[in-house]
């Protein structure tokens, strides 16, 4: 499993990108092997002019500390995605 962010789309100020979690898993049967694989959507990354804001997928607001526990320097990635 791991977490990443989603490549950003800029629409005239504002950038947004998605944090997602992607789940591969491998399985044999019958003499075959094969993959089964989900994403699922976590977070709504916001940047407008420098201004970072990070939801849930409920709506909820996320905190710095809340954003590094889904993956360890996503919020630093989230900062750059203005440069």
């Amino acid at each position: 499993m791991s977490v990443t962010l989603d490549p950003p789309i800029r629409v005239g100020a504002h950038t947004v990108a998605a944090v997602a979690r992607t789940r591969v898993m491998p399985f044999a049967t019958g003499g075959s092997v094969m993959f089964v694989a989900e994403k699922v959507p976590l977070a709504v990354i916001v940047l407008t002019d420098g201004d970072l804001a990070v939801f849930s997928i409920e709506g909820a607001r996320l905190s710095k500390a809340e954003v590094d526990a889904l993956s360890p320097g996503l919020m630093a990635q989230a900062m750059a995605l203005g440069d």
